[in-house]
């Protein structure tokens, strides 16, 4: 099983690569994958299925809640920054994960 937690700051080229290069292999091969958002702020509003599925199509950028406004509150997103900034707010990585699971 192929299992991905999605923040909702996933860039539209990520998902195009994933969408032409590594779901057709997963299809292929009859790969279970899994899409997950948390479903708010707190862990205890659980996840969010965006998608379950052997023959993933789609690679969901958006979910039901974002960590953009968690982060921008925080202060951990740079205002500003080159054009490859890339922000990974780990301590939130596991959650969606660990909820399936």
């Amino acid at each position: 099983m192929v299992l991905t937690a999605q923040t909702g700051n996933e860039w539209a080229v990520t998902a195009a690569l994933v969408e032409q290069y590594i779901y057709p292999l997963l299809a292929e091969h009859q790969v279970r994958t899994v899409q997950v958002p948390r479903a708010g702020a707190s862990q205890r509003g659980g996840i969010v299925v965006l998608d379950d599925t052997r023959s993933p199509a789609v690679c969901h950028i958006g979910g039901a809640y974002t960590l953009a406004p968690e982060m921008l509150t925080a202060g951990t997103i740079p205002q500003t920054g080159v054009p490859l900034t890339h922000v990974s707010p780990a301590a939130n990585w596991g959650c969606p994960l660990s909820e399936l699971l």
